[in-house]
């Protein structure tokens, strides 16, 4: 939850493809989205866990949950966000490391606006190009 996007890429196959919960495609144009829409709250806490991998040689599968808290500002209208989802994530092997060749996001639930109203004009999701 610190905006280090590069740490974030690192983990994804330079073509990986995402098909996410506002918005998909691309893993360039969509981390791009991401990394501003993040920027819409005063904080964010993800917690990852209960994984369940599968692997074959080169490539493998892992679904894991997560429960991410996005806290709106003090002075903010609007109440915080509480979103739970499955990540599942197709994976490569890249050399020694292994990287993230597709991903999907499925919402189980939340608590709170999702998508998250604008104040102002609206940065994610972003209008379709």
């Amino acid at each position: 939850d610190t905006p280090d996007f590069d740490v974030v890429r690192s983990c994804f196959h330079p073509y990986c493809q995402v098909d996410g919960t506002l918005e998909g495609g691309a893993l360039g144009p969509y981390l791009e989205g991401i990394e501003e829409g993040l920027k819409q709250w005063a904080a964010t806490f993800h917690f990852c866990g209960n994984q369940y991998v599968t692997v074959d040689g080169d490539e493998g599968h892992i679904e894991t949950w997560c429960i991410g808290w996005h806290m709106e500002s003090d002075d903010s209208p609007l109440d915080d966000l509480m979103l739970a989802l499955r990540y599942q994530d197709d994976v490569v092997r890249v050399g020694d490391d292994w990287q993230i060749i597709r991903r999907k996001s499925v919402k189980q639930f939340h608590r709170g606006p999702f998508p998250r109203p604008s104040i102002g004009p609206p940065t994610y999701p972003r209008p379709q190009r």
